[in-house]
């Protein structure tokens, strides 16, 4: 502190506005980072439901008419998106109905289960232990859970990774 009392008054006055402008600088700057993130992850997480939903209409007649190849080629349609790893159609009994994964992938990553409860309460979810239409951020992934809904019931689960 003795050196900055003997500085003239000038240059005193430069300091503090620098480091003001500094720090005001820096806060500016993280939040324009923190709400680009948060719009980020909210962009991305709308986008996933948006594909679920359609994948989920586009399944629609082949699970109410038991054409399972109908499915699948509607969840194959989901390799457009490179992020997604894999997917799965599930029905309301909670089985397995349809299935996509990424090619060069070579086993389901973590869950290696057909049922759609385990995905969705691996995250702790507590209730009724009814399928509701969430997300998760896991480790390095998000994970999208959205009903099939055919006349106003529930048919089916679109769960993407």
């Amino acid at each position: 502190m003795l050196v900055f009392r003997d500085i003239p008054i000038k240059n005193k006055l430069r300091i503090i506005i620098i480091l003001t402008s500094g720090i005001v600088l820096l806060l500016a700057s993280g939040a324009f980072v923190t709400d680009e993130l948060i719009t980020l992850r909210q962009r991305t997480v709308d986008d996933l439901f948006v594909l679920a939903d359609l994948v989920g209409i586009n399944s629609t007649a082949g699970i109410l008419f038991d054409v399972q190849s109908t499915v699948e080629e509607n969840i194959a349609a989901l390799k457009a998106n490179s992020h997604i790893i894999f997917a799965h159609v599930f029905l309301t009994d909670g089985s397995w109905y349809a299935s996509y994964l990424k090619e060069g992938v070579n086993q389901e990553p973590q869950i290696d289960s057909s049922n759609v409860s385990d995905y969705y309460f691996l995250e702790g979810v507590s209730g009724d232990r009814q399928i509701e239409d969430k997300h998760f951020f896991r480790d390095d992934h998000l994970e999208v859970f959205k009903q099939i809904i055919s006349d106003g019931e529930n048919i089916g689960t679109v769960y993407i990774r």
